[in-house]
């Protein structure tokens, strides 16, 4: 009997959590599991992961905008397929998707953290509240990292840590790349190109990546910066951009599938989130060889490599003075990746999910039979 699993997360469109499970539900076995994923996005064929989705699931529900309808829409949905496993990737919110399964006959209910530290722009008294019922519904407490899972689990014993893995083999540098990028955005030979990749929202912390590149520029005035990835602050931060002169150093390339190719056109890759679970972004990164700046308000399991570093965000100008350095640094990167054989490598990481898959199905199930 296969075994069915349901997958809730925010967003399909761009965004790490959305990546992380595409790349596991396209080496799931399927002859062993049928998956399908709920998310909260508006319908549209245009979302970047939209079709990716499509080709390893057998459905993609779109979740109403509206509370009270969202609900009644996922009971209907619960009634219709009989799921054995909840994959829930809602932090605190799964809450109330792992209690309307456990109602519903779900006897395997995972929660899965990917954040190291509750944002303060979102409700916290609501994550007050749904914290007792989340711990009361769920049966197998995940996150992506051990910082992340303390997070949200503290120091419980039955942990399981999901790794942000990727398929490396899609990570091999090619020197080509650069030169194809370059023609791509009209980036002049002379401009090293550093940049980095996410949302543009406050979590990524874009108002200090523009006090960086302000450093930056007074120390090298010829760079290109690629700006990769969309979000509600894409405008304010173009509009910044030009008022102070940077326009002619920073393009904003949107949301892209081409990630690797964008990567292997980089010298440096900077990332001073003000918080995070573990970056996919770098693990991916770092699958290329390049030069990684994280915040030092990121989890250090990040640090797969030693061309990963931690710098305070407390100073833009020690972030430009590394950029500075480093960019003019010659790397190898055409070495095997460090990532490779790892369990931030795709391979392995799958196999561990599904045997924990499988193993909760045997408990839940054929026990009770």
């Amino acid at each position: 009997m296969k075994i069915r699993i349901l997958y809730l997360l925010s967003s399909i469109d761009g965004g790490g959590v959305g990546k992380v499970l595409l790349t596991y539900l396209g080496r799931m076995d399927r002859e062993r599991f049928v998956c399908d994923v709920a998310c909260l996005d508006s319908p549209s064929h245009k979302l970047l992961y939209y079709e990716g989705f499509r080709a390893v699931t057998e459905n993609i529900y779109f979740l109403d905008k509206s509370y009270p309808k969202r609900l009644r829409q996922f009971v209907g949905i619960l009634k219709e397929r009989k799921y054995h496993i909840i994959h829930c990737n809602l932090e605190e919110a799964s809450a109330v998707y792992l209690l309307l399964g456990k109602l519903f006959g779900v006897k395997v209910r995972i929660a899965h953290c990917h954040l190291t530290t509750s944002p303060k722009t979102t409700g916290g008294k609501m994550k007050k509240i749904l914290r007792p019922l989340l711990y009361a519904v769920t049966t197998e407490k995940y996150a992506c990292g051990e910082m992340a899972f303390a997070h949200l689990w503290g120091n419980a014993k039955d942990k399981h840590i999901m790794t942000n893995a990727i398929d490396v083999g899609q990570f091999r540098y090619n020197i080509d790349d650069e030169r194809s990028v370059r023609e791509e955005f009209m980036i002049p030979d002379g401009n090293p190109i550093i940049g980095t990749v996410g949302r543009l929202s406050y979590q990524k912390n874009p108002s200090f990546i523009i006090d960086i590149l302000q450093e930056l520029r007074r120390r090298e005035p010829r760079f290109t910066f690629l700006w990769v990835g969309d979000g509600e602050q894409a405008g304010s931060l173009q509009e910044r951009c030009k008022r102070e002169g940077l326009d002619a150093n920073v393009v904003f390339t949107g949301n892209r599938n081409d990630i690797p190719r964008l990567f292997n056109a980089m010298k440096v890759f900077i990332l001073p989130s003000l918080y995070e679970g573990l970056p996919i972004v770098g693990v991916e990164a770092q699958a290329c060889n390049l030069p990684c700046l994280f915040a030092d308000t990121i989890t250090r399991e990040i640090g797969l490599t030693d061309r990963a570093e931690f710098l305070p965000i407390s100073s833009a100008a020690v972030w430009a003075d590394r950029i500075s350095t480093l960019q003019h640094c010659e790397h190898d990167r055409t070495t095997a990746s460090g990532v490779m054989n790892t369990k931030y490598d795709i391979s392995e990481a799958v196999k561990c999910l599904e045997t924990e898959y499988q193993q909760f199905y045997n408990e839940k199930y054929n026990k009770a039979k």
